[in-house]
């Protein structure tokens, strides 16, 4: 680039940069100024709003008034609805009779709309015959229309009929009281309408021996349609005919009126009786016009007919004389095209050599215009150029100017930087030595907070504890009165206790009877050895487990083996878990204690029957808690160990796969201790547990520190020694956090046993009686300390601990 071009080239960018900035500027005022805008409507909006809320508050005031209002317009609707059912039994049995000449009369309806249906067939058929030409189609559309206007005038009057029903049904509903009255007048008109009916019966054959002299003639008329100057002749014979016939209906209609008149000379000495034969006369004339309407239709489309007929023959033969000229024609065209191929063949050559010389000419003006294109784009840059030239000459002047103009105020303005510096050092200088006192201050305020919000945490735990204590010590004297009640209603065991015992022992009887035929049956059939049966029996006899758990733990038996076997043998039907998906609302029925106590799946539940897959099948005790349980009949299948380990393990996230690899006890469901005592104890596990305690009883309140832990109680260190069936409350102290927050757990106890030691203390064992499962579960956590605490316990557990905590 030239230098001497630098600056002006500098000046631009700064120019189009502060244009770029106006700009931006510009456009973030007006968005500003929209949003302010946008708001004051946005609040205007708001009050609307409010007074809109305001007067539909006022409105729904008012339409809950009306509301009611209407309900009880509504209540004595229904009492005038029950009125007027009571009076509409009573006249039902006088619209019967009127049903009946309804009836009739609609029969004779329909009889005319199948007569009509029938012509509208013949003229269709007319239609297609005549398709092909133009004008008969026009006239057969009009005819077409002209005939739909009368069906719909027929079902109008169809219509009519009916709302003269309903109108009949109203008056007869009105009348029906004073129908009764008139009971003995209406057999003295029943005798003249019947002299009335048997001249309408005449006045019927009459009609009916002239609508058969129409169809003969309508055939004679059809027959001679066919025949051109013959058949006009007799057409006329028969117009006359039917004249003649309509001028004699006419007579009939006028000998009919006066009969009516006759009629209602009679019907006038009862204003009641005439108003309905009145009604139901008006019905039967009016079917009479439609008779008489149909029956003139009926000779206007039989005259339209050989119309149509003549028109065709007219035309047929207009239609042949067209096919004799266009065959001449057709020739005449053939001996043309002839002489044209002729042409043609010379013609060819000519119209090649025209293409070749047209596509060359195209090309050429195609080049032209491409050029002559160019030309003129060139033409128009140069325009474009020299009147930029003009521009920046103009700018770069203008720049030049400027440019005199900047240096004199750079110079000004850097005096007042270099002064603006000097200050603003002086000002950093301030402003670090104040920074620095604030620090040191707000460091201080930081302590003085965080001291006082030790103190007021501190202040908090002690007012919560002293009133949690007191709290605690008005439950206890309570929870003690009542558990005193309870258990002096405990010493003396009721009937029903005595009578679940027998159960217990006789579903226990049973179910040794079961496992021991179940155990011979497996060493008849192979599954298991002699010595891995003699091995569980012997420690089902320490420990009084189940045999079949015992057996899948120690990993003595195959799962597919052994259910193939007890569904071949007992008949117990096999459940495929890992194909079945089971729904949530049948695994909310049971609970994870449940499930984990008896390995048992709950699959569906259809009315009172329940169907639960489990391992062992022959539990009849957890057959009946789950009967207790879910208030159903259970329906049991059998079920592989390892699909029914998977399911429990994803659904209740319960292990219950026994040992591990390695041989160690993953989840024993069964206690391997000298102190378990049967079946119904297999969740209870006990954990060390050193917390620090405070018992309390009806008279003190004392520190102490636990023993170990389970999900049914707990033991503890006592200088004092609690007679059994005492009521304790304790306070179980737990660290939380790195900060050492203590956790307070209250617990409601019964003593079970107090063991002395060698130095003058007590180990006390007490079972749980008031307190929330998560709790339970949280001092275990805390107090095993991860799986090394657990995996210690169950070894002694095995090897035979030195005391033994029994909670019976």
């Amino acid at each position: 680039m030239d230098p001497i071009l630098l600056p002006f080239w500098l000046v631009v960018g700064v120019a189009t940069m502060m244009i770029s900035t106006s700009i931006v500027l510009a456009r973030k005022i007006k968005t500003i100024k929209k949003s302010k805008v946008a708001e004051q409507e946005h609040e205007t909006k708001i009050t609307d709003l409010s007074s809109r809320t305001a007067s539909l508050q006022g409105d729904l005031e008012q339409t809950k008034k009306d509301f009611r209002n209407a309900q009880n317009e509504i209540n004595d609707l229904k009492d005038i609805e029950a009125r007027l059912n009571t009076e509409l039994r009573k006249t039902r049995e006088s619209l019967v009779a009127s049903r009946q000449e309804y009836d009739k009369l609609l029969r004779e309806h329909t009889e005319q709309k199948e007569s009509f249906s029938r012509q509208e067939k013949e003229l269709r058929q007319a239609l297609a015959s005549n398709s092909k030409l133009e004008n008969s189609l026009k006239k057969l559309k009009d005819s077409n229309q002209e005939m739909t206007v009368k069906i719909q005038e027929l079902e109008s009057s169809s219509c009519q009929l009916q709302k003269t029903e309903v109108s009949h049904q109203e008056t007869i509903y009105r009348q029906g009281q004073e129908l009764e009255q008139l009971k003995a007048q209406r057999s003295e008109l029943e005798e003249l309408l019947r002299a009335k009916e048997q001249d309408l019966h005449k006045l019927q054959n009459n009609n009916r021996g002239m609508t058969i002299k129409i169809q003969e003639l309508q055939a004679q008329a059809e027959g001679l349609s066919h025949k051109n100057e013959a058949g006009q002749q007799t057409i006329t014979h028969q117009q006359q005919e039917l004249e003649q016939i309509l001028a004699q209906r006419l007579e009939l209609r006028n000998t009919l009126r006066e009969r009516e008149q006759q009629i209602q000379k009679l019907e006038d000495a009862n204003q009641d009786m005439t108003t309905k034969i009145q009604e139901l006369e008006s019905g039967l004339q009016e079917l009479k016009k439609i008779k008489e309407s149909s029956q003139e239709t009926l000779s206007r489309q039989q005259q339209e007919l050989e119309q149509l007929t003549i028109q065709r023959s007219e035309l047929n033969d207009k239609l042949k004389e067209l096919e004799d000229a266009n065959q001449r024609m057709t020739i005449k065209i053939e001996e043309l095209e002839s002489q044209l191929k002729a042409v043609n063949v010379d013609n060819a050559a000519d119209q090649e050599l025209l293409g070749r010389q047209q596509q060359e000419l195209e090309q050429a003006l195609s080049e032209n215009s491409k050029l002559q294109d160019d030309l003129q784009a060139k033409e128009k840059q140069l325009h474009k150029l020299q009147e930029v030239l003009k521009s920046t000459q103009d700018e770069f002047k203008k720049l030049e100017s400027d440019k005199q103009e900047l240096e004199k105020t750079k110079e000004s303005n850097q005096e007042n930087i270099l002064r603006l510096q000097q200050g603003l050092k002086e000002a950093h200088i301030q402003n670090s030595e104040l920074k620095n006192t604030l620090k040191e201050q707000e460091q201080e305020i930081e302590k003085l907070e965080a001291k006082e919000r030790a103190t007021s945490i501190k202040l908090k735990e002690s007012e919560d504890l002293n009133e949690r204590l007191a709290r605690e010590v008005d439950a206890q004297k309570v929870v003690i009165s009542e558990l005193k009640k309870e258990s002096e209603v405990r010493k003396a065991p009721s009937p029903e206790e005595e009578s679940a015992a027998e159960v217990k022992e006789k579903l226990e009887s049973e179910r040794q009877e079961i496992e021991e035929n179940l155990a011979k049956g497996l060493l008849d059939a192979g599954l298991i050895t002699e010595t891995t049966y003699k091995r569980a029996s012997t420690f089902q006899k320490k420990q009084e487990g189940n045999l079949l758990q015992l057996l899948f733990v120690n990993r003595d038996i195959d799962d597919h083996k052994l259910v193939e076997y007890i569904s071949s043998k007992f008949q117990i039907p096999y459940f495929p878990l890992g194909k079945y998906d089971i729904l949530e609302e049948a695994l909310d029925l049971f609970t994870p204690a449940l499930v984990q106590v008896y390995w048992v799946l709950p699959v569906e539940k259809v009315g009172d029957n329940l169907m639960v897959v489990m391992v062992d099948p022959f539990d009849n005790q957890a057959i009946k808690a789950i009967e207790k349980l879910t208030l159903s009949t259970v329906k049991t299948y059998v079920g592989l160990f390892s699909e029914m380990a998977g399911k429990i393990q994803s659904f209740y996230k319960i292990n219950i796969r026994g040992r591990d690899a390695e041989g160690n006890l993953v989840c024993p469901l069964f206690i391997k201790t000298n102190a378990y005592k049967g079946r119904e104890r297999r969740s209870v596990v006990r954990f060390k547990a050193e917390i620090d305690l405070r018992v309390a009883d009806e008279t003190s309140v004392v520190l102490s520190k636990g023993e170990d832990i389970s999900w049914d109680g707990l033991s503890f260190k006592s200088e004092r020694e609690y007679p059994p069936n005492s009521i304790l409350t304790l306070q179980l102290n737990m660290k939380e956090g790195e900060a050492g927050n203590r956790l307070f757990i209250p617990a409601v106890t019964e003593v079970i046993h107090s063991t002395a030691t060698v130095k003058n203390q007590f180990i006390v064992g007490a079972k749980f009686l008031n307190i929330a499962e998560k709790e339970i579960k949280a001092i275990i956590e805390y107090s095993s300390k991860g799986r090394e605490a657990q995996s210690k316990l169950e070894k002694e557990s095995e090897s035979g601990p030195a005391e033994q905590v029994e909670w019976q």
